[in-house]
């Protein structure tokens, strides 16, 4: 089989899928939705008062271990997309990262991406958040729980997942804090 042929199946499979998918959603499915979108789920790990004292997001990269508890503190950002779509997952950014907005006159579409510093310094400044579920990410955004949205400062309280490494930090959140936007 040629490999026009197999994209050509796969694409016609996935159409089919979504159009499945599309068909059994239902008004009911809609209305046991909060109106604003948000699970009620996400919203228990929201937390209404600052976990306590925050180290950045550089510093945790630098000393925390997988297993250790942990309160990080940074702006949702440092990626074209920092929320996950369709799990409670998002990126947090060092605040030493200059963002987009912070400079005069430019008029970034996506300043939370901090796309005007150099790719290693922001693949270096940020951790992965993510909010599980059976040891899962929750199958919903987290983009609008408690208000969340891009280049909000946050403080997130959770443990470093089993996975992580220097290279890659992971937090299991337990709490999230927001602090402003």
């Amino acid at each position: 089989m040629n490999t026009k042929r197999v994209k050509q199946t796969i694409l016609g499979v996935g159409i089919a899928a979504f159009g499945i998918i599309a068909a059994g959603c239902s008004q009911s499915d809609t209305d046991n939705r909060l109106t604003a979108g948000t699970p009620e789920k996400l919203n228990a790990f929201i937390l209404a008062e600052n976990p306590g004292e925050a180290i950045t997001v550089s510093e945790a990269r630098e000393s925390a271990k997988p297993g250790d508890a942990i309160v990080v503190s940074g702006r949702i950002g440092a990626a074209h997309k920092p929320f996950g779509e369709g799990f409670a997952t998002l990126v947090l950014g060092d605040e030493s990262l200059q963002y987009c907005n912070e400079i005069p006159g430019d008029a970034c579409e996506t300043p939370w991406d901090a796309c005007c510093e150099d790719r290693p310094k922001i693949t270096a400044n940020r951790a992965s958040v993510q909010l599980l579920a059976d040891g899962l990410p929750i199958a919903d955004s987290l983009k609008g729980a408690g208000g969340l949205t891009e280049l909000d400062q946050i403080v997130v309280a959770g443990v470093v997942d089993p996975s992580s490494t220097s290279d890659n930090l992971i937090i299991n959140a337990s709490g999230i804090y927001r602090e402003s936007n």
